[in-house]
C-alpha cells in the first residue's frame, strides 16, 4: 500500500526515490538512487533491516523507504535521519521491505548462502515473530515448508547478523524467527 500510495503521488519509489528532496523534503544524503530497487546504499547493498556488516546503514534504501512514507504523510513515525526508522511490530521486532531482485533479496547471500530466490517484486520480513505464528503464517498464505515458496522463515542471531534458512521440520513454537514474504 505504501509504495503504490507513493507511486501514484510522486511517480517514484519510496526509498529509490532519487527527487525526494523536491518531493517529501528530504535532505542531501538521505536520497534514493533513482534505479528502480529499493536496496542498500549507493555505494553497497545492505539487508532488508538496513544493517551492512553488522551496523546499521542509516542512508540504506530500506531505511529510506520509511523515511520517504512517512514525510509523504502515508505512514506515521519518526523522519529523524541518521536513526533507525525500521517500525516496530507488536513483537518488539522491526519490519523491513527491500525490492525481490536477485541481489537485495534476504535469500540472495547477503545474509548468509542463499537456497532460492523468494519470489515476488517486493520482499517485506519482520523479526522477533515466535514459532507459532510462523507456523501459522506459512500453512495459511504458502506451502508450509519454511525453506520454499513465498513465504520464508529465517533464524537470526541478532539483528544484522546472518539469516539462516530454517529446515522443513517444526519450528520451536516459543522460538522468535524472521519471517519474509514476497509480494
Amino acid at each position: 500500500m505504501f509504495i503504490y500510495g507513493y507511486q501514484d503521488k510522486f511517480r517514484a519509489l519510496p526509498g529509490d526515490d532519487a527527487g525526494a528532496a523536491s518531493h517529501v523534503g528530504a535532505t542531501t544524503g538521505y536520497i534514493g538512487d533513482g534505479n528502480g530497487l529499493i536496496a542498500g546504499s549507493a555505494t553497497a547493498h545492505v539487508g532488508w533491516d538496513g544493517y551492512k556488516a553488522g551496523a546499521l546503514d542509516a542512508t540504506s534504501e530500506a531505511q529510506l523507504f520509511w523515511l520517504d512514507v512517512r514525510l509523504a504523510n502515508l505512514a506515521a513515525g519518526s523522519t529523524a535521519t541518521g536513526t533507525d526508522l525500521l517500525p516496530q511490530n507488536a513483537m518488539g521486532g522491526v519490519v523491513g521491505v527491500v525490492s525481490g531482485d536477485s541481489t537485495n533479496n534476504p535469500d540472495s547471500g547477503i545474509y548468509g548462502t542463499p537456497a532460492s530466490a523468494i519470489s515476488g517484486t517486493y520482499v517485506a520480513c519482520s523479526s522477533n515473530i515466535l514459532g507459532k505464528y510462523a507456523t501459522q503464517l506459512d500453512i495459511q498464505m504458502d506451502d508450509g515448508i519454511y525453506s520454499s515458496g513465498s513465504v520464508r522463515v529465517y533464524s537470526q542471531t541478532v539483528r544484522g547478523a546472518a539469516l539462516t534458512a530454517v529446515a522443513t521440520t517444526a519450528l520451536d513454537p516459543a522460538g522468535t524467527y524472521v519471517v519474509c514474504m514476497g509480494i
